[in-house]
């Protein structure tokens, strides 16, 4: 199936060393995320590599992560009915009930996914339940958190009930150009034209 949008987009990390680039593609079936990550873990060399596929409502249905730090490799896989009950490497887990949206701490590119799932008008204020991957450990647990949308491309992310907050400046499609003080956004190619 030919995807009807293929963007590329290539970040680089602003304070530490590190860069990503994911591919976003979208088809009839919905939208997938593929990234590979390169940053320092615990002051180690550490590559993530991702896949999230969503379906056409933004849904986080299945995830898969890779990682290899120094010699040490894990893997990780996820499966979500969409309704928000997640199995983890094929076990069920109570404790993400309620979470519609994975987020992995390594990537700005799962932001993308509640702002594209909740279409927030301007001014609006929305609190979500998320899988959230912790990283080097692979571990998963639940984590509110709040979107703010400020302007046409302007959002305010928070969770850790508001200890963390970041502002997420974002393309029309909703992958972020720059959050916060972390990420940047240096280049982008679009494969197929939107709509």
């Amino acid at each position: 199936m030919v995807p009807r949008i293929e963007k590329t987009i290539f970040w680089q990390t602003v304070q530490e060393p590190g860069a990503e680039v994911c591919t976003l593609s979208e088809s009839e079936s919905g939208w997938i995320f593929s990234g590979t990550v390169l940053t320092m873990l615990a002051g180690i060399p550490t590559e993530v590599r991702y896949q999230i596929a969503c379906d056409t409502r933004w849904v986080t249905r299945e995830v898969h992560v890779a990682e290899r730090r120094g010699e040490a490799n894990m893997e990780l896989h996820l499966e979500s009915d969409g309704a928000g009950r997640w199995h983890a490497d094929g076990n069920y887990v109570p404790a993400l009930d309620g979470s519609v949206d994975v987020d992995l701490e390594v990537t700005p590119a799962t932001n993308s996914l509640p702002i594209g799932r909740m279409r927030l008008s301007i001014g609006e204020t929305a609190e979500i339940q998320a899988a959230w991957v912790r990283f080097p450990e692979l571990t998963v647990e639940s984590a509110l958190q709040r979107y703010t949308h400020l302007d046409e491309q302007r959002y305010v992310y928070e969770s850790q009930g508001g200890l963390y907050s970041a502002i997420l400046d974002v393309d029309e499609v909703g992958l972020a150009t720059r959050y916060g003080d972390i990420w940047i956004r240096n280049a982008a190619t679009t494969a197929a034209p939107l709509g």
